[in-house]
């Protein structure tokens, strides 16, 4: 007997059988991997009573259940898992109960303690979910479905570009989502920053897939990086570039290290010390309760990279087979592979060094954010603050003919870009607006 599919609020903490937003803060609910456990024998099943726990540490318990492949449900305030996997839940109930007590102690407030969640035969009958009081709304709004629905179809032709960069169907696919993806200003889930890494990651993996000559290796690269940052967005097991979970035999530290909060001193339980200089390894400490692991691991501090660029080398550390986690913009890997991690680091600095200095890398930053806001403003040529977006991106874009376009297709270009700044100024109607704008973006569209 399979089990029935559940959707989940991380925030909220409870799991249902329907799809919608959470009755209390109107987030989109998750859809978990994971099946509901079905209803079995008493023998075969294992309860926790949780009815002290907030909603935010139950969230969290449902997170690190998900990470560690644990089929459950809940009978009301009963947390219920098979007997197989009553160690594995033991060790995260635990885990999570140290660090909702060193959250709690910080900030003042009170947590479940050792007294909070006990063990008890499971209820007899009924797989609920929450409780009856429990109403959700069964409608998404057309829009989220729609920016859902691109990010899931470029999410999948990514993959299956990583896999054979020369898929006809999966160039289409691309095409098609990213029509839906540039006309989303924000999506579920994602800071403005790493919505804006999407953005510019598409826009790269377009013009490979567009170009004259045979892209491969950048095709790859590129889907690659995609797979890295929209994973987590279909798929909340999935590892992200600022988080990722290897693969099998992780311990249950690993797994917790993403659905736990940041513990004092700005890091996550992986049991090092606060890394030393930027850019430089540390290696780490033993931190309270480790295991003994943490003095073999080593810390990169990365904060100033963009998201794409820890996406990427997430991707170059798996195709080099180096196990590593993230916390936030700080990169943990064994110390025995330091000297692999360095040469990959040598590896990427050199093709920085060949590919330019560090002015001609802020002009086409500066040329990306140009595309993003004229493509927003033609979608939104009313929107004043878009406007005012526009028009302080053309200025800084503005300069020297960068490397490696034509001074005609940067002068028409610049001329573009002031046309549209004209229209702005004189506050013109919105078909003008949407005009220059989306001119300016079909010629950037070939440089980014």
């Amino acid at each position: 007997m399979s089990g029935k599919k559940v959707w989940f609020c991380a925030g909220c903490g409870y799991e249902v059988t329907s799809r919608g937003r959470c009755f209390r803060c109107r987030e989109r609910l998750v859809a978990s991997p994971l099946a509901e456990l079905p209803v079995g024998a008493e023998d075969d099943e294992v309860g926790y009573r949780l009815g002290d726990w907030e909603p935010a540490g139950r969230g969290r318990l449902i997170v690190a259940l998900i990470r560690a492949n644990v089929e459950h449900r809940f009978d009301d305030e009963e947390l219920i898992v098979a007997a197989d996997d009553e160690a594995r839940t033991d060790d995260l109930l635990a885990e999570l109960q140290t660090v909702l007590a060193v959250e709690a102690a910080a900030e003042g407030s009170d947590t479940p303690d050792e007294d909070g969640l006990a063990r008890v035969p499971p209820a007899d009958g009924g797989d609920t979910g929450p409780g009856d009081d429990v109403v959700v709304d069964e409608e998404m709004t057309a829009r989220d479905e729609r920016a859902l629905a691109a990010v899931e179809q470029l999410y999948g032709a990514a993959k299956r570009l990583l896999e054979d960069p020369t898929d006809m169907e999966a160039d289409a696919d691309v095409a098609e989502a990213s029509a839906g993806v540039f006309g989303t200003e924000e999506f579920y889930g994602v800071d403005v920053e790493g919505w804006a890494a999407v953005g510019r990651v598409t826009r790269r993996l377009l013009g490979a897939l567009g170009a004259d000559e045979a892209l491969e290796d950048e095709i790859r690269t590129q889907a690659g990086v995609l797979v890295k940052l929209l994973g987590p967005l279909v798929d909340p097991t999935a590892a992200t570039p600022t988080g990722h979970v290897g693969a099998g035999g992780s311990s249950t530290r690993d797994l917790l290290a993403e659905s736990t909060a940041a513990l004092p001193e700005g890091r996550r339980d992986h049991g090092a010390a606060p890394p030393g200089e930027h850019g430089d390894p540390t290696a780490a400490e033993p931190g309270d309760g480790d295991t003994g692991d943490g003095a073999d691991e080593i810390v990169y501090e990365l904060p100033d990279w963009l998201p794409e660029q820890r996406a990427n080398l997430s991707v170059m550390l798996d195709a080099a087979g180096i196990p590593h986690s993230w916390d936030g913009g700080d990169l943990v890997v064994a110390g025995a592979r330091e000297g692999d991690v360095d040469a990959l680091f040598d590896r990427i600095e050199a093709g920085q060094a060949t590919g330019g200095d560090d002015e001609g890398h802020d002009r086409y930053r500066a040329l990306e954010e140009l595309f993003a806001a004229a493509d927003r403003l033609a979608n939104d040529p009313e929107s004043d603050s878009k406007r005012s977006d526009a028009a302080r991106a053309v200025a800084a874009a503005d300069g020297p003919t960068p490397v490696g376009l034509a001074d005609v297709e940067w002068w028409q270009l610049r001329a573009r870009a002031r046309g549209l700044v004209d229209a702005i100024d004189m506050g013109a109607g919105s078909t003008r607006v949407h005009d220059e704008a989306t001119a300016v973006r079909d010629l950037l569209r070939a440089i980014v």
